[in-house]
């Protein structure tokens, strides 16, 4: 039953393969955040810089169209970026030489999510 010639398992090149993946995955989810974020910022930005103030009431039906989509490109970015910051985490533990992809997405979702709890303090304490 127990034949001590047999070897341990060694990983396969598709372990490196899927760990380096890993990295990708945090890095592009970063990009996507960042991308979601800005767009739906800029929106908002845009639709409240063009609306005039004195007919801001018959300008609400245009920015009503926009809160489905502003709302789920800004509220999705910090699930996003969580998920990213995961991956990120797992891509660094992981022994691999090639971890740059993992430290970029874990310091862009980093930054991200220290950026929006700001951004979120500052709107609660400013009212």
């Amino acid at each position: 039953m127990f034949n001590p010639n047999i070897q341990p398992p060694v990983a396969s090149p598709d372990d490196n393969g899927r760990q380096f993946n890993l990295g990708i995955a945090s890095f592009v989810l970063g990009l996507v955040t960042l991308a979601s974020f800005s767009i739906g910022f800029m929106m908002v930005y845009q639709a409240l810089s063009l609306a005039d103030p004195r007919t801001i009431v018959n300008d609400i039906d245009a920015l009503l169209n926009l809160r489905l989509p502003v709302t789920m490109m800004i509220c999705c970015s910090p699930i996003l970026s969580l998920a990213g910051t995961g991956l990120g985490i797992v891509a660094v533990r992981r022994n691999v030489d090639k971890k740059i992809y993992g430290v970029i997405g874990l310091v862009i979702n980093g930054l991200f999510l220290l950026v929006f709890c700001l951004i979120t303090a500052v709107g609660t304490v400013l009212g």
